[in-house]
């Protein structure tokens, strides 16, 4: 199976969120040549929103410059790309939703090997929009969920100048950044707080301490991700129950209950807390970004009442 086509992290993508989301157009045009067009019930099935309407038009639109091509076709296309980009822009949970749609959507039968790529692919396809926006805004970023649900908070440590997740065999892994969870209620003001702490860390990261799961039970450190599940490192909750393994002359052989183990996390059918995610990102810009845009609407007002008073 040819490989899906996606974009890598902060190339060619706008640096505003809404621009980074609406970029997947482009990204839906690609999907849907690679796997064949057929109509828009293949894909959309029971939608009735605004986004399918234009995913419907550009389908066609793609299917005609397919089977026709023509100079006026490639032009319809791209109109029909850029209204969809305007539509996803404005509402990044469907945006998510019909990326799933396209990525997984009747496609024949396919092996276990193809499906897992597919499914990888489309996970990587949607965290890579956080990594674009953590490249593009040189920031650490909290938000509301992650795969494996959507009441936990996920951080994403910015470490490196391209952060991004790749395909390793059979799961993805992080390069240029970690992410950690946080297993607490992902409230609007708990993100706040922690994105506001973000913006004015001179690194732009948390303090140590919020994510410190060497130490903190209720923190984990990803690992991997998996077709159906995540690679976790957390500490025991019951540690203080289990035995100590066997151990020769200060080393431990077997788990070492003290530290951090190996431990797995199940994403649920569907991956529903996406799309909530995504949305989580407009807001975390909004906090991360308020002091800036204070200032500048600061200096608007002091520029109209000088403009007044002349």
């Amino acid at each position: 199976m040819d490989e899906h086509p996606h974009h890598e992290p902060g190339s060619n993508i706008p640096s505003s969120v809404s621009g980074i989301v609406g970029g997947l157009a482009k990204v839906v045009t690609k999907v849907l040549k690679k796997r064949g067009i057929r109509g828009p019930d293949d894909f959309l099935n029971n939608w009735q929103d605004i986004v399918a309407d234009k995913v419907s038009i550009l389908i066609d639109k793609v299917k005609k410059q397919e089977t026709q091509p023509t100079s006026q076709g490639a032009q319809d296309v791209g109109q029909a790309e850029q209204e969809l980009g305007a539509t996803l822009s404005a509402h990044p949970k469907e945006a998510v939703e019909i990326l799933a749609s396209v990525y997984l959507g009747p496609a024949g039968v396919v092996s276990s090997e193809e499906r897992r790529k597919i499914i990888l692919e489309y996970y990587a396809e949607v965290l890579n929009l956080v990594c674009t926006y953590m490249q593009n805004a040189k920031t650490s970023v909290a938000l509301k969920g992650f795969l494996n649900g959507s009441d936990i908070i996920s951080y994403w440590h910015l470490e490196g100048q391209k952060p991004h997740f790749a395909m390793s065999g059979e799961r993805l892994w992080s390069n240029g950044l970690e992410v950690y969870l946080l297993f607490e209620e992902p409230t609007e003001g708990r993100l706040r707080e922690l994105n506001e702490e973000i913006s004015r860390n001179d690194r732009r990261h948390l303090n140590r301490s919020r994510f410190d799961f060497m130490t903190d039970d209720t923190v984990a450190k990803l690992t991997g991700i998996y077709e159906t599940k995540l690679e976790l490192q957390r500490l025991a909750l019951d540690r203080d129950s289990r035995p100590a393994g066997p151990h020769f002359e200060g080393v431990i052989f077997g788990p070492d209950y003290t530290k951090p183990v190996a431990h797995v996390s199940e994403i649920p059918t569907g991956a529903p807390s996406l799309p909530g995610m995504i949305e989580s990102l407009y807001f975390a810009d909004k906090i991360q970004n308020a002091h800036f845009e204070g200032l500048k609407e600061a200096a608007k007002r002091a520029a109209e009442k000088k403009d007044k008073a002349s």
